[in-house]
């Protein structure tokens, strides 16, 4: 799994590519990030306004919006993303 973490303007772009036949796995964990039912061991989701998940082909685009005069922590995301990634690999492949 590969991802890339942008800090955009009023959010925070991440896109996560090279899912090894796990796209809906993956799919699946973002999006029980975004009902709130996050297990990264992190802070940063207390400050998340909104999460909005998409899939595109083989791959995953996340949007993370802070709440109003909060910053998301890029470093953090990266690691949720390497949480993820761990409990992906544990899994099963599609």
């Amino acid at each position: 799994m590969k991802h890339s973490v942008r800090q955009e303007q009023d959010h925070v772009a991440v896109e996560v590519t090279d899912l090894g036949g796990q796209r809906d796995a993956a799919l699946e964990a973002f999006q029980a990030c975004a009902g709130g039912r996050c297990t990264c061991p992190t802070g940063e989701y207390a400050k998340l306004d909104g999460i909005a998940v998409e899939a595109t082909g083989e791959s995953v685009r996340i949007r993370l919006t802070p709440k109003p005069g909060a910053t998301i922590a890029v470093a953090e995301i990266e690691r949720c993303l390497e949480h993820t990634a761990g409990e992906l690999a544990a899994k099963p492949r599609d």
